[in-house]
């Protein structure tokens, strides 16, 4: 299932980009569910609670909320595809300093859709599981929920997993976090965790199942705290 969240105050905007969008997701066999934002607070609040892979947002880009939002993203706080429809790409680039995975001027039809989901759902897990280069040339088979935490390694990244295995590869943490979704969440400039792993948060630190500890950042950790809190809380429901 794949989640996206459209920002727009026009239903009739919303209504054809769904429609367009299950259009072509139906090429793929994927499952979506869309949901809509009238502003981008709504969005921000919402993104606190639950994961999209893709946020399309039209015309907002002059609010200060946006400008909030397009921090964020660029912090790595939210690992989601950024898609504007706007007819000023400069001025979003400008004001947001940000390079969103496509700009659309108008409501993107069916076929642009298509080319862009094409190019994204390539590099897309198959049922939890993809294969990875090491940077020793190795490849290695990672189960999405075996993973524990990844750690920044000098220019690369390190995947550490459930057995003990390290992998080494040449990733950016911003970029490797969206292949894995909404069980990830970016703790630390260097590190990022499987929610689902963790057992204990304190300032500034968050306690695994395995016992290892991860470092939380000042400006991570309230933010932090509220994902896992709440994933927790779900998953007891």
């Amino acid at each position: 299932m794949i989640r996206i969240a459209i920002c727009s105050d026009d239903e009739a905007a919303f209504l054809e980009t769904k429609e367009n969008l299950k259009k072509a997701l139906s090429h793929f066999g994927t499952e979506f569910k869309a949901e809509m934002f009238r502003d981008v607070k709504s969005l921000l609040n919402a993104m606190h609670e639950r994961f999209f892979e893709f946020v399309i947002c039209e015309n907002f880009l002059q609010q200060d909320d946006m400008v909030q939002f397009a921090q964020k993203i660029r912090e790595g706080k939210y690992p989601v595809h950024f898609i504007f429809i706007t007819n000023d790409m400069m001025q979003t680039r400008k004001v947001l300093e940000i390079f969103p995975l496509a700009v659309f001027d108008g409501i993107p039809s069916e076929e642009k859709l298509l080319k862009l989901f094409e190019f994204v759902l390539s590099f897309r897990p198959d049922k939890g599981k993809f294969y990875i280069s090491a940077k020793n040339g190795e490849k290695h088979l990672i189960e999405t929920k075996f993973i524990k935490y990844i750690e920044v390694f000098h220019n690369d990244i390190c995947i550490h997993c459930a057995d003990g295995k390290e992998v080494v590869c040449r990733h950016t943490l911003t970029g490797f976090l969206k292949k894995l979704g909404g069980n990830f969440v970016r703790c630390h400039q260097s590190y990022a965790v499987n929610v689902e792993s963790v057992v204990t948060v304190k300032r500034y630190t968050l306690t695994l199942d395995n016992g290892k500890t991860v470092p939380v950042s000042k400006n991570s950790y309230c933010f932090v705290r509220e994902i896992i809190t709440k994933r927790h809380l779900t998953e007891k429901k």
